[in-house]
């Protein structure tokens, strides 16, 4: 039972973190396209980020996966769009309309349902 609730744990960590790999693609490119150059170390270094990010992120759903069943874990990392969504608005600027906010209420209830039946309740 410990080792399951380490995995959701893992990959809940893993969505929260890994999130904001593309926040920092996002500003490398925008960096990019403001510079109007081919090549910006600026630019570049926020892509770095964001893909080291990725690749980092994935290390402790990747640990998580030996201990927990896939079908439990892997609908976890849907959080990760919830996540994505917040970071746009808040590092980003962005706005995020009430269709996409739906979207995402419905996808924590969904992972909320699979967390519940992980446990049979």
């Amino acid at each position: 039972m410990i080792e399951r609730i380490l995995s959701i744990v893992l990959v809940l960590v893993s969505g929260f973190y890994g999130a904001l790999a593309p926040i920092y693609l996002k500003k490398g490119l925008k960096e990019l396209e403001r510079s109007g150059k081919l090549f910006s170390v600026k630019a570049c270094q926020n892509v770095l980020i964001g893909v080291f990010i990725f690749g980092s992120g994935l290390l402790p759903l990747i640990i998580a996966l030996k201990f927990s069943d896939l079908s439990l874990l892997y609908p976890l990392t849907g959080l990760s769009y919830a996540w994505t969504a917040i970071y746009s608005a808040y590092f980003l600027k962005e706005k995020v309309n009430k269709y996409t906010w739906a979207g995402i209420a419905f996808t924590v209830s969904g992972v909320f349902l699979i967390g519940v039946s992980a446990f049979g309740l």
